[in-house]
């Protein structure tokens, strides 16, 4: 960005735009009809880019430098480079609908565009007139005229989103980079809503940092409307990929878990887009923002058999979240690499969990859940934290951790329970054992252990004071022996119990 900013742009000389006492160089603008305008487009896609498809809608904000602006020479002058009928941007020879003539001064064009520059220096026939033709859309008119006006130094002073990117397209066509530059800057003051951000982040143009203020406010805005995820879920439904790409980025949505976040990814996409090639190309682009390492092992499974899914694009994510989940130093190794943001956690709902199983010699799951401090804190009074669900003897089991009010008496205490959810086969017995690491040696110390049959669901058994101490002693954390590094390592160890 500052690179964009190094070219100085010129005092306030507003008086002698149109003024031929200051003037070496007249502009003839042709203005011609069109169909549909840039303005036009854009303002319509800004209200149809919700949904999925509604993200090519807005490709007529994208040019390729073969569609930049051409001066052509006046009438006389034959085979004007407008007029090619190559020029796909102006359509086939459209009608003129007005004609205007401004008077310029070529050293201060020139020193803020490239365009102009090279038009008035680059020794062709172009270069040595006086009077140079630009051919236009009607939607064009007025932006040029303001980027006219803040070439000569003056202000854009317009606070409607569409109207600055009207400038900041224009701007682009003729390589006035300081004023794209300052045209997304403002539309970072701008109002913005949904359809708003949407429209920023579908825009380009040659020099894509110039646009990062505006497209970071679009991401800042998303992000921070549908944080909580559940409660807009049916809206984002109707969000296109930029949007969603926005929303997946933040590490502080609230999602029930990661594997929630996939399939909702997965459904949105088959909503969205029904052909399964175009479906996967979307999802390439997704995938990569989707946090592996918290996916749970019967979800990375399944995503290997999933034929929407690239394989190609998913399985060094894939690999790269089964050694964080397996092997401590390339956890380490992977969050301290050069994408550590893929590896937080964001706010779930439930906790994720590092699950193992064993098969022999008998049947038995290890599971850890981590708590800090703030998780401790804000469960007072009354307040819990649930896991995911884990998989075990054909049944999903639960932990729950939470602030237990005692009785008799007004004392609360931390508490640890195990639950199955309703959807599983019963009954099904388990031996269960909690434990936690303790200070100085880190072992960990089993606190409760207990024998149930689990006859029906969401009943959960635990123990209402793990640790056999009022909660008061339990959040001093500094005396606390449970707390290792402000983090408590808990452990759940499940045994099948054959009758």
């Amino acid at each position: 960005m500052e690179e964009l900013s190094r070219r100085v742009r010129p005092g306030r000389f507003g008086f002698a735009l149109n003024c031929p006492k200051f003037s070496d160089r007249v502009l003839r603008i042709e203005v011609v009809g069109s169909v549909a305008s840039d303005a036009a487009s854009v303002a319509g896609d800004a209200s149809s880019s919700s949904r999925g498809h509604s993200d090519e809608s807005a490709r007529p904000l994208k040019r390729s430098r073969d569609e930049f602006p051409a001066a052509v020479s006046p009438p006389p002058i034959p085979n004007r480079v407008n007029e090619s009928p190559h020029d796909d941007s102006l359509g086939t020879l459209p009608p003129i609908v007005r004609l205007k003539k401004i008077h310029v001064s070529s050293v201060i064009l020139a020193g803020s565009s490239d365009y102009f520059k090279k038009l008035f220096t680059n020794g062709m026939l172009e270069s040595t007139q006086k009077e140079v033709t630009l051919r236009i859309r009607e939607a064009e008119e007025m932006p040029l005229q303001h980027l006219l006006s803040f070439m000569y130094g003056e202000e854009i002073l317009t606070t409607d989103p569409a109207h600055i990117i009207g400038i900041l397209m224009v701007a682009d066509k003729y390589q006035v980079l300081s004023c794209v530059t300052h045209c997304s800057e403002l539309l970072t003051t701008c109002p913005i809503s949904t359809e708003v951000a949407l429209l920023y982040l579908n825009l380009d143009c040659s020099i894509p940092t110039a646009l990062e203020p505006a497209k970071d406010a679009a991401k800042k805005f998303l992000c921070n409307k549908y944080q909580d995820f559940l409660r807009f879920e049916h809206e984002i439904m109707d969000i296109g990929p930029s949007g969603l790409a926005a929303i997946l980025s933040s590490s502080d949505l609230k999602v029930p878990s990661e594997d929630y976040l996939f399939d909702f990814i997965v459904n949105w996409g088959r909503i969205q887009y029904p052909d399964r090639g175009e479906r996967r190309t979307v999802f390439s682009s997704l995938l990569p923002l989707i946090r592996y390492s918290h996916l749970s092992c019967g979800k990375l499974s399944k995503i290997m058999k999933c034929q929407d899914i690239d394989l190609n694009v998913a399985r060094l994510p894939l690999v790269r979240a089964l050694f964080f989940k397996s092997d401590p130093v390339s956890r380490q190794h992977l969050i301290d690499g050069p994408e550590p943001w893929s590896y937080e956690q964001r706010a779930y709902l439930y906790r994720p969990l590092e699950v193992m199983q064993l098969h022999r010699p008998v049947k038995q799951c290890m599971v850890y859940m981590d708590l800090n401090t703030d998780d401790c804190s804000k469960m007072f009074p009354t307040g819990s934290i649930l896991s995911e669900a884990f998989h075990f003897a054909k049944s999903d089991f639960f932990l729950t951790a939470g602030c237990i009010v005692q009785q008799p008496g007004p004392l609360h205490s931390f508490g640890l329970f195990l639950g199955v959810t309703g959807d599983c086969p019963l009954p099904v017995t388990v031996k269960y054992e909690f434990s936690a690491r303790a200070k100085p040696s880190g072992d960990f110390i089993v606190k409760w252990s207990y024998t149930h049959t689990f006859t029906q669901a969401d009943v959960r058994m635990g123990r209402r004071n793990l640790f056999s101490m009022p909660w008061a002693a339990f959040v001093d954390y500094d005396n606390n022996p449970w707390f290792i590094g402000g983090v408590m390592y808990l452990r759940a160890i499940l045994t099948l119990v054959i009758e």
